[in-house]
């Protein structure tokens, strides 16, 4: 295709859909794993308990993540006519 990138809403294949859909799952997965540490973080200062800091690369990831637009793509994925991606 030299390059050319067809809309999210003309991929009909069941293959690009359960990949979409794990694409999906898997900044879902991040995304919830970054809520959980902040919650811990504040729960551990609150208690003056020393943070953990051995997640580390988790502010890697979602830098990545951010700077890819994560949100955008995510709301993208609307246009895919499947409501498994859509959910």
């Amino acid at each position: 295709m030299n390059g050319l990138r067809k809309s999210l809403s003309s991929m009909e294949t069941p293959a690009i859909h359960n990949m979409m859909c794990a694409a999906i799952q898997l900044v879902q997965h991040y995304s919830i794993l970054h809520i959980e540490k902040q919650t811990e973080d504040q729960l551990r200062r609150a208690r003056n308990v020393p943070v953990r800091r051995n997640r580390h690369w988790l502010e890697d990831v979602l830098q990545t993540l951010d700077e890819n637009s994560r949100e955008l793509r995510l709301f993208d994925c609307l246009a895919v006519p499947d409501d498994r991606v859509r959910l």
